[in-house]
């Protein structure tokens, strides 16, 4: 049986944003009723764009709430889809008579997804997570309301995945998370918008995914276990109180908006696996990281930033480990998410720095050790200007655009920082460019750059040198590679040059004043 992944990544999600809402989150100090708690539950799942049917029957302490049944259509392109359902036996609620309610979830929760193309289901299967030790208390008034919510731990496991109609067998299937010591607390401000302030610790984070393919050309299998240690995040934000139509820019520009961050001290992980071609054998760690999120009418922003990654391979065509280390891995984007007729900012970013590889690896391609092995680092940092002119949130606006077709234009790129640098050489640079969209002359039919760009080169000579004579490189090509630097470099001293890029209106291309295009 050979086993395909389909987009059921987004029907996961939602139905996970169900569970873990009820779980960890919801509505700091009056009195609240359990017919208040359940009613914003409620109201705040079917605002997501939930339907809800339950059964409510009033208690001496409170209220019970059974068979519970939350659903969502997942909207797809075309005859793409699916659904997302949440099971709950039962909720109860217990007012304590201070004011406050206590929130009795089940310890088993079931989340079922399917997935539709062309009318016919692809996949379909059911997430289970089960709570040990869970405790909520609800506190506040009904507008106003915080959620403080424990857990000695929450596990979260597929217990069972159907792929174009054929099941596959538990045996072949091992994905599982739990988190351990949960402390969260949520409180939630209901008036024109729903606001949130949410905070969320825990001990640990322990994971398992492993696939095995008994036949076929696929054949093999793999596990991969992994951890991370005192996980802290927090967030804060605001959304309308209606999420169930509309796309996401429609909602930003209704006033969604927040920003959240979490953080971790360290990770690790490992992974074995069995191929045709012999066995696969890696592990990795870290020194922790952090990601950060934003959204706002400034756009969608993601950070990531790992610190000392350490990673090790063994493969089965080499007879020694793949083993590298990296000082700082890091991610940034930023891009709109409105249609508008001002620009708007934009970034894109990412450092591999101080990168090392064994001497193993070294040994393959400079036995003789002549390359200097400092530490490797690629770092890019961009931002600049452009303008939406369609929705790319809306599925309707961006199936109009024809082959090719942009969804938005470049105004403005400013370089703030590009260095490369490897094998005693080193390649920096900064500079900022406008676009004129109006003008296409160039081969490509790219807009015209205006701006420039300044470059420095330092040990380029020396690193030709040492590669011809390792006979990596060719004295001809190395003669050619001079004398395209002498063409576009100035020497500034000590294996060093600079250089100028110009881009002029009407498309003339300066390199150091002298005109190449």
């Amino acid at each position: 049986m050979t086993i395909r992944f389909f987009a059921a990544s987004p029907l996961v999600s939602t139905v996970s944003r169900a569970a873990i809402c009820l779980a960890l989150a919801a509505p700091a100090s009056a009195d609240v009723t359990s017919a208040q708690v359940w009613a914003d539950m409620k109201s705040y799942m079917e605002g997501t764009g939930y339907q809800t049917t339950a059964t409510e029957t009033p208690t001496g302490s409170g209220l019970t709430v059974s068979d519970i049944e939350m659903s969502i259509d997942i909207p797809g392109e075309e005859e793409a889809g699916g659904t997302a359902k949440v099971l709950m036996n039962q909720i109860v609620f217990n007012d304590n008579g201070d004011g406050t309610v206590t929130v009795q979830l089940p310890a088993t929760i079931p989340m079922q997804f399917q997935a539709e193309a062309d009318g016919d289901i692809v996949s379909a299967g059911t997430i289970t997570m089960t709570q040990t030790g869970a405790n909520m208390i609800v506190s506040g008034d009904p507008n106003d309301t915080t959620y403080d919510y424990t857990a000695r731990e929450i596990v979260v496991s597929m217990d069972d995945l159907t792929v174009e109609g054929e099941g596959v067998p538990t045996e072949q299937m091992n994905i599982t998370m739990s988190v351990n010591d949960v402390t969260s607390q949520t409180r939630m401000t209901v008036g024109e918008m729903r606001a949130l302030d949410q905070s969320f610790k825990a001990a640990s984070l322990d994971y398992t995914f492993g696939m095995k393919v008994p036949e076929g050309p696929e054949q093999g299998s793999f596990i991969i276990t992994g951890t991370m240690t005192e996980l802290d995040a927090a967030s804060t934000g605001q959304m309308p109180l209606d999420l169930a139509d509309g796309t996401l820019s429609g909602f930003v520009a209704s006033g969604m908006q927040g920003t959240g961050a979490f953080t971790f001290a360290s990770g690790s992980s490992s992974m074995t696996g069995d191929t045709p071609d012999g066995k696969i054998m890696g592990n990795s760690s870290s020194q922790g990281g952090e990601l950060t999120v934003g959204i706002g009418p400034d756009g969608i922003g993601y950070a990531v930033d790992v610190s000392n990654m350490a990673t090790e391979m063994t493969v089965p065509d080499l007879p020694f480990p793949i083993a590298l280390q990296m000082a700082k891995s890091a991610f940034n984007l930023k891009f709109p998410v409105t249609t508008s007729d001002e620009e708007q900012d934009f970034a894109f970013g990412f450092t591999l720095g101080a990168v090392t590889v064994s001497d193993m690896i070294w040994s393959l391609f400079d036995p003789a050790g002549q390359l200097p092995r400092d530490p490797a680092t690629i770092s890019v940092d961009l931002t600049g200007k452009a303008t939406m002119l369609i929705d790319v949130f809306d599925p309707a606006q961006t199936a109009t655009l024809e082959a090719g077709a942009q969804p938005g234009e470049i105004n403005a790129l400013d370089i703030n920082g590009l260095e490369v640098s490897a094998v005693g050489a080193s390649l920096t640079g900064n500079g900022g460019l406008t676009f004129d969209n109006s003008a296409t002359g160039s081969p490509n039919g790219m807009p015209q750059p205006v701006g420039a760009i300044d470059l420095r080169l330092e040990g380029a000579n020396a690193l030709i040198d040492t590669l011809v004579n390792m006979g990596l490189v060719p004295q001809d090509q190395a003669m050619a590679a001079r004398m395209m630097m002498g063409l576009f470099g100035v020497p500034q001293g000590d294996d060093t040059l600079t250089s100028k890029i110009e881009f002029t209106e009407g498309g003339g291309i300066f390199a150091n004043g002298q005109q190449i295009q």
